[in-house]
């Protein structure tokens, strides 16, 4: 008989196509996924800060409520897709070994994007969703949000989503799941964008699914984390997703959909503060990422 647990969990990370994997795992016959993107169940269950949970349709905070998430399941496989559990593995493998009978057992997929491209995604994210709607503005500019981090790292109200780097330190964050899990699969997000049907073969063979009879609209483009800032108000949520509205009005257009434009100068010293972090990574997961991601010692 078909238990309430999970099977999988693909953990991140962020604005690394976790939305696009969600949908597009979806529309697998026997794969059941929670229809809310991030729970968070696994981690905000101990973590101090909650500061996501004020963006979720639904908390759940008990066992018994997730299971519930999964009660209609009559999928082989059940999963979640939550890019935050990687940044908060301690939480995860701690509540993992707490609250699941074989938590060894469940199998593990981590997709990374390049460093300095992920940070920058998620600053222009939270710049025109989150930081820049009427009179709010959260930074002046790029090289102010990363200079304010190290005080935002002490603040248990802050969300993870302004912790630009240390979210985006990937190698001790992958090795706790290596170290704690049988089964973890690591992927380029580089191939998602490139080749996604390989890519979907690769999470569907890891996780002990039949490949894809009909395989999803690979052209199709998915972006949920917008939405998920996205005010609750019904009357702001008609204006922000309602182009006829949006178009119309040029204040709002500017600041919600104009992107700063990111100098070589501070893309470069990023790049420099990443390097060992991502040689650690190559040497834990044995993957090509200095040469992938370019960077290869001189």
């Amino acid at each position: 008989m078909k238990t309430n647990h999970i099977d999988f969990l693909v953990v991140g990370a962020g604005k690394s196509g976790t939305t696009s994997i969600q949908k597009y795992l979806e529309q697998h016959p026997n794969i059941f996924l929670p229809p809310q993107k991030e729970t968070l169940f696994w981690h905000q269950h101990t973590n101090p800060n909650r500061s996501q949970t004020h963006f979720l349709k639904e908390y759940i905070d008990t066992l018994e409520d997730y299971h519930k998430t999964f009660s209609q399941s009559t999928a082989k496989l059940n999963g979640e897709v939550c890019p935050s559990y990687l940044y908060y593995h301690s939480h995860v493998i701690q509540n993992l070994k707490k609250y699941h009978p074989n938590y060894k057992g469940v199998k593990i997929i981590i997709i990374l994007r390049e460093p300095v491209s992920k940070i920058i995604s998620s600053y222009h994210f939270v710049s025109t969703s989150l930081g820049r709607i009427g009179r709010t503005i959260i930074d002046k500019d790029f090289r102010m949000a990363l200079e304010k981090e190290q005080l935002r790292l002490l603040d248990p109200n802050c969300l993870p989503d302004l912790y630009y780097k240390d979210t985006t330190m990937y190698a001790e964050q992958v090795k706790a799941y290596l170290d704690h899990f049988d089964h973890v699969k690591v992927l380029f997000y580089d191939d998602l964008k490139e080749n996604p049907k390989e890519v979907m073969d690769n999470i569907t063979d890891f996780i002990g699914a039949e490949r894809f009879k009909t395989y999803p609209d690979f052209s199709k483009k998915y972006n949920i984390s917008y939405q998920r800032l996205v005010p609750k108000i019904p009357f702001l949520k008609r204006v922000f997703f309602d182009p006829r509205i949006i178009y119309r009005l040029p204040f709002i257009k500017k600041h919600l959909f104009e992107e700063e434009v990111i100098d070589d100068t501070i893309r470069g010293e990023l790049k420099n503060q990443f390097h060992e972090n991502v040689h650690q990574l190559e040497a834990y997961t044995q993957l090509p990422f200095t040469k992938r991601w370019g960077y290869s010692s001189n």
